[in-house]
């Protein structure tokens, strides 16, 4: 998304550091190379990973002593985000991710999850992200989380909200900082992949979209 962005608003130079799965906490140790590449804009995509619930910790130990490898870690019961292009590896896949969701949902809703990260922790990080990011004298974008399947994502939905709503508290104080919404912005079951979840080329264009109707450039820009 950040290269289409980068693209539709002629960018000099980009700095692409996306990386998936980082907390915001670890996006912070990683900024000193951002501030280096000294951008005019730079654009955040965070609280999913924050926000996202996952099966309670003793359920995943013992999934992860017990059960197959593809299911052990804190993702390891999520749907894919895309098949194979082999009909027959396809459907074996489907299979499994099915299976995988309805366990998830099995488990969950008697025991609960956790996040990677308290909403409390969230928004100290993201604070920090952002004051030193504005240091830089570079504009930002906020990408918040995106809209979930329920089922898909048992509970996580109103948690990527309420992280969300953290998200807009913050920058709303900020003058070069602008916040964009993904929950209502990517269509829900034609712009994402099949975990629902994951935006797809089309949602990644959309949202590169967003972010340049959200900027002015006065000269030519990096981005990072």
């Amino acid at each position: 998304m950040g290269r289409v962005a980068a693209k539709l608003l002629d960018a000099e130079k980009v700095l692409a550091k996306a990386k998936a799965r980082l907390l915001v906490s670890e996006v912070r140790q990683g900024l000193s190379k951002v501030v280096e590449f000294q951008p005019d804009l730079v654009i955040l995509s965070s609280g999913n990973v924050e926000a996202f619930l996952h099966p309670h910790r003793v359920i995943e130990k013992a999934v992860g002593r017990f059960g197959p490898t593809g299911w052990q870690g804190d993702v390891g019961m999520d749907p894919r985000p895309y098949f194979s292009t082999d009909p027959e590896k396809a459907r074996e896949q489907l299979r499994e991710s099915r299976l995988k969701v309805a366990v998830k949902n099995a488990v969950m809703r008697p025991f609960g999850g956790y996040t990677r990260m308290s909403l409390t922790d969230f928004a100290s990080e993201f604070t920090a992200v952002l004051d030193e990011l504005e240091e830089t004298g570079a504009a930002v974008v906020v990408l918040g989380p995106s809209k979930v399947s329920e089922y898909y994502f048992p509970y996580s939905d109103r948690n990527l909200a309420r992280f969300e709503r953290v998200q807009q508290e913050i920058v709303a104080t900020r003058a070069r900082v602008r916040h964009i919404s993904v929950r209502d912005l990517v269509p829900y079951r034609t712009e994402q992949q099949a975990d629902l979840a994951h935006p797809n080329v089309a949602g990644h264009a959309r949202l590169a979209r967003a972010v340049v109707a959200n900027v002015r450039v006065m000269e030519p820009a990096t981005v990072g």
